[in-house]
């Protein structure tokens, strides 16, 4: 009997482990609004630019302009949630008349087919080096002067 629950005890800890693990790897793709600015939707509402502060402060801000995050790839739509974190989602496809809203952080709030849905922007897309990133999807583009892999 005691053996079993040290088996047990054991699988539990290294189930949890890898688990704090990946939490920790997410913060990188949250709270992109502290270290962005001129942060803008595309006029189609779909892509998502901004001017980015790199890790390595020397380094200059990156103009996300000319490589903006496509929010396709990374916001979906269901009915009984609304705006969600979902790899390629296609919320465009159920959703029009997107804003930013900048009141309280950074919202995107769109006319969805089951009404207005507003999703928390700086909860799923990050900074990674200067590069709009979302978490579902990574980089969608890295400036050509990012060498590191460790995406």
């Amino acid at each position: 009997m005691f053996a079993r629950v040290n088996m047990l005890a054991i699988g539990l800890l290294a189930f949890t482990v890898p688990l704090v693990t990946a939490q920790d790897g997410f913060a990188k793709f949250q709270n992109f609004s502290q270290t962005c600015t001129n942060i803008t939707l595309s006029e189609h509402w779909n892509d998502l630019s901004a001017a980015c502060k790199p890790i390595d402060p020397s380094r200059p801000v990156v103009q996300n302009e000319g490589s903006p995050l496509e929010l396709n790839l990374c916001i979906g739509w269901e009915e009984d949630h609304g705006l969600e974190w979902s790899v390629y989602g296609k919320f465009g496809n159920e959703c029009n008349n997107c804003t930013l809203n900048t009141t309280s952080g950074v919202f995107l709030e769109c006319d969805c087919e089951g009404g207005r849905s507003s999703l928390d922007l700086d909860t799923g897309i990050g900074n990674v080096d200067g590069v709009l990133t979302c978490y579902t999807t990574g980089p969608t583009v890295i400036p050509p002067e990012v060498t590191s892999t460790a995406y």
